[in-house]
């Protein structure tokens, strides 16, 4: 039978940014695990708020990375005008593939003009 490492709780913490230089945007996202046995899917969604007044957002980009004991990803693209955020969604893994914990937070929203 195997041995389940961690239920709840693996995630110490989860985060991310959209950050600027001239008209190149990064979006970084990070997560760390209370536990290295594990390993970690980041998936990070960039969302646009099209009507800023409706506040409805627009899924317009996923990429994902995943790595032992913890993980971090970065994306550099260029963003038309508008309202961004990023949902930055973590799963956690056991050793033997069963997701053990999961986490979803937002960046900041960032304008660009």
């Amino acid at each position: 039978m195997q041995q389940i490492i961690c239920k709840t709780g693996c995630i110490q913490s989860v985060g991310g940014a959209i950050d600027s230089t001239a008209a190149q945007y990064t979006i970084t996202a990070h997560v760390k695990l209370y536990n290295a046995v594990q390993s970690a899917r980041l998936t990070v969604v960039l969302q646009k708020n099209v009507q800023t007044w409706s506040g409805t957002w627009d899924d317009i980009f996923v990429f994902s990375a995943g790595g032992a004991g913890s993980a971090a990803l970065a994306h550099e693209m260029r963003l038309s005008s508008g309202v961004y955020r990023a949902k930055i969604i973590a799963d956690v893994y056991n050793p033997g593939g069963i997701r053990a914990d999961t986490s979803t937070v937002y960046t900041a929203e960032r304008i660009v003009s």
